[in-house]
């Protein structure tokens, strides 16, 4: 059998989700593949139930190695992947039947370096589809990224796609980050030619349930900063993209304000908030007349910088309430 597709697994204490994820993918229609199952240190039954998995299907190659996140693990199954083509499969979500296939024929049939699809937001009493397509669609490499900027038709996230496993021999993903995928993505499809949506949903996003009110301020979450000053060096010199970049970065600035805002702990981070803000005030006109920021967008970041933000949310809150 020739492996057409690699598909790593990264794996951290997720034996309630787990067997439901491999099994999706044990059961592609498109049968010459790998399955790297990485077993991140899991403390609980995890790494067992890979190696159950490794018995029934020869497919399956399983690393058990010590803790080291999510990117770590990520490159761990690189490393052992041998196929052309790679895909990223998060240990808690799972895919349609055809997901790998699909992908593998939008790359081939259309020499794209890159194949990504439609995906589900899985929660537990519903879901709902998003970047789901009318037909399949070629981008160039300008104009995919562009798409991940607006987040309209496709995002940064590396796990809904499809790549050339070549690309990942330039760039790794950062271990110990969150929100790894920013720091490596735009990198990644600046090498190259063509990016096929293949407009189907067939990704299941699941969705746990911790919103952004319960996220904590933290050390790493200034790394988001680097990493958006990192995407904006990279593709400002690109005309067609400068407005584009500049509306996604003044976005995730006002993200981060509001995480700091609703943060539960963001105690030792004042200053670095006070940065963040000065950010968005000194550059206010410039975001008030970029076209690629949308109102609400542009109302969002004034109430951010706005001394009354507190007052304001309240009041947004108390309104969304009565209107349910």
């Amino acid at each position: 059998m020739k492996v057409l597709v690699s598909v790593v697994i990264p794996i951290y204490n997720v034996e309630v989700y787990l067997r439901k994820c491999v099994d999706s993918v044990i059961n592609q229609t498109l049968k010459d593949i790998e399955i790297i199952l990485v077993d991140d240190g899991a403390t609980d039954n995890s790494g067992s139930i890979c190696d159950e998995y490794a018995l029934i299907d020869s497919r399956i190659k399983v690393i058990h190695k010590v803790n080291g996140g999510l990117s770590d693990a990520r490159n761990a199954g690189l490393e052992l992947a041998t196929a052309k083509y790679v895909s990223f499969i998060d240990s808690d979500d799972w895919v349609e039947p055809d997901f790998i296939e699909k992908l593998y024929n939008g790359c081939v049939q259309n020499r794209a370096e890159i194949a990504c699809c439609g995906r589900i937001y899985q929660y537990e009493s519903y879901n709902y589809t998003k970047y789901t397509l009318d037909k399949e669609t070629e981008y160039t490499e300008t104009e995919a990224i562009k798409h991940m900027l607006k987040g309209d038709t496709m995002d940064i996230a590396s796990w809904d796609k499809m790549y050339e496993r070549r690309l990942f021999d330039k760039y790794k993903f950062p271990k110990g980050e969150i929100h790894e995928d920013m720091a490596i993505m735009f990198d990644v499809f600046l090498e190259i030619n063509r990016c096929t949506h293949v407009a189907s949903p067939l990704y299941h996003y699941r969705q746990r349930e911790q919103s952004i009110t319960k996220q904590k301020f933290s050390a790493r979450s200034l790394v988001i900063v680097k990493n958006i000053k990192h995407a904006k060096a990279l593709l400002h010199d690109k005309v067609e993209l400068t407005k584009t970049v500049d509306a996604y970065y003044y976005r995730m600035i006002k993200n981060l304000c509001v995480v700091f805002f609703n943060s539960q702990d963001n105690t030792g981070f004042k200053d670095e908030f006070v940065s963040l803000k000065k950010e968005l005030t000194s550059n206010l006109f410039e975001i008030l007349s970029n076209k690629e920021l949308r109102l609400t967008d542009k109302l969002s970041i004034l109430s951010v910088i706005s001394p009354f933000y507190v007052q304001i949310k309240k009041a947004y809150t108390s309104v969304r309430r009565k209107n349910k």
